[in-house]
């Protein structure tokens, strides 16, 4: 007698493809995400950020941490978390980039500002000379009745 199967080879093999691939999907997301953190960490390099003591330079560590968090959470497996750091690092740099153009054209308008020439000064109004107070008389003392 002939036992007939209710799944057939093809079908198997497509399914065991399928759940392979989605059990792949959080070390391609977490590693392209990753990827995506270190360029944008690599275009806040090329601005100069890191050499910044001000604002964008505080935001470039951040992102510099958050990066070596994903990697280290992609190396225990935790690609949901991974993912996350490496989001949030490409944000950090995103916006340590913004900060540093922004520092930039601050700077450049203040020497703009510096070496700009000063507006002649208008002559001031004259002051009205201050009245003098008149002397006091001294007050006689009512008890002996001498001032």
């Amino acid at each position: 007698m002939h036992v007939r199967t209710l799944v057939s080879p093809a079908v198997l093999v497509l399914c065991c493809f399928v759940a392979s691939a989605l059990s792949s999907c959080g070390p391609v997301n977490s590693n392209a995400a990753i990827q995506q953190a270190e360029k944008r960490l690599a275009e806040a390099r090329e601005t100069g950020v890191q050499n910044t003591k001000y604002k964008a330079g505080y935001h470039y560590l951040r992102a510099e941490l958050y990066l070596h968090k994903a990697k280290e959470e992609e190396g225990y497996a935790e690609f949901q978390h991974a993912v996350a750091f490496a989001n949030q690092a490409e944000r950090e740099a995103k916006y340590a980039i913004e900060q540093m153009d922004q520092e930039k054209r601050s700077k450049a308008a203040d020497e703009k500002r510096s070496t700009a020439k000063p507006a002649p000064k208008k002559a001031a109004p004259a002051k009205k000379p201050a009245k003098a107070k008149p002397k006091s008389t001294p007050k006689k003392n009512t008890t002996t009745g001498t001032p």
